[in-house]
């Protein structure tokens, strides 16, 4: 994703809205998305919860998750105005407002105990409103 000028990302999951896929060029995506998820990784980990976070929100991010995989200290933002704020801090059940009736819950995040997709989806399904789900 291209946030301006030489700002070139690359996150571990980028999600746009339907009403965005204008942004979606050949060669990449224009602005920033509506939520990203970036993974940790020794490599990368300075990296995500510094420069790029502070990119990601200086173009509109409206959701920027960082998940752990080794402490298991995931940390859950949101737009709030111009900031990204913290939310879900220590919940078991993680919401997007980008993504309405979506969810993680935490214990889905533990790679030594990740959920079947299935299941997972089944949960995130059944609670979503409507006779047609």
């Amino acid at each position: 994703m291209k946030l301006g000028g030489r700002n070139v990302f690359l996150p571990d999951l980028a999600f746009y809205l339907a009403d965005r896929a204008d942004a979606i060029q050949p060669t990449h995506v224009d602005g920033a998305p509506d939520l990203v998820v970036e993974v940790l990784s020794r490599r990368t980990a300075e990296r995500d919860i510094g420069p790029k976070f502070a990119e990601y929100e200086q173009h509109g991010v409206g959701e920027y998750w960082i998940l752990d995989p080794e402490t298991l200290a995931h940390r859950f933002y949101r737009r709030d105005g111009d900031e990204l704020v913290e939310y879900a801090d220590g919940a078991d059940r993680i919401d997007s407002r980008v993504l309405p009736g979506f969810f993680l819950r935490r214990d889905w995040l533990d790679p030594t105990a990740l959920p079947k997709i299935d299941d997972a989806m089944a949960q995130i399904d059944a609670t979503r409103p409507g006779p047609d789900r």
